[in-house]
């Protein structure tokens, strides 16, 4: 299982997730991949598959963007990302026939967060922070705590910090080491 954790400070994005690597209910290992890394001028935290992040991560190249950013990303990044997916056979096939991504994904971009779901949906919240995957409402918690507690005080990297710290404590499919990267 998997926390992804977010936050944006004026150009700079913030993206972190924990390190391990459920299979079945209870088979854990840590990983060497990260499962937050750069593909192009996108920060990308998967919380997915392995395989999901390995096309992403090797097989996708986001297209340039040339407009509004939400517009692009709906019109343009999404449908690109579906096609790397479903021709490396990462789709899956939900119990009503829809074909579905494996997992959400938080994307970092130009100052942006945006989460995409697994009907490849896009959304972005109002809040400077995102949160994605299995303890994602704790980390959410900490950190509207962090940010309502310590105002223009505490970084977003610490902002990010807090919310997966609080994953690990209340989820016991997530655990350090953590990897946090910044794009700016």
């Amino acid at each position: 299982m998997t926390c992804i954790a977010g936050a944006i400070n004026g150009n700079e994005v913030w993206i972190g997730a924990d390190a391990v690597s459920v299979q079945g209910s209870s088979a854990a290992r840590v990983s060497t991949q990260a499962k937050v890394f750069q593909v192009g001028e996108f920060l990308v935290g998967s919380s997915g598959t392995l395989r999901i992040q390995q096309i992403i991560r090797y097989m996708f190249t986001p297209p340039a963007i040339e407009s509004d950013i939400v517009a692009y990303m709906v019109k343009v990044f999404v449908p690109a990302l579906r096609a790397a997916i479903k021709d490396n056979g990462g789709e899956i096939i939900d119990p009503a026939g829809n074909s579905q991504l494996d997992g959400r994904y938080l994307i970092g971009v130009r100052g942006r967060l945006f989460e995409i779901d697994s009907s490849y949906a896009v959304f972005e919240a109002k809040a400077n922070y995102a949160a994605v995957g299995c303890a994602d409402q704790e980390a959410l918690s900490a950190m509207f705590t962090a940010t309502s507690l310590m105002a223009g005080d505490i970084s977003p990297q610490k902002i990010v910090e807090r919310g997966l710290l609080a994953a690990v404590e209340f989820d016991t499919s997530i655990r350090p080491p953590f990897t946090i990267l910044k794009l700016s």
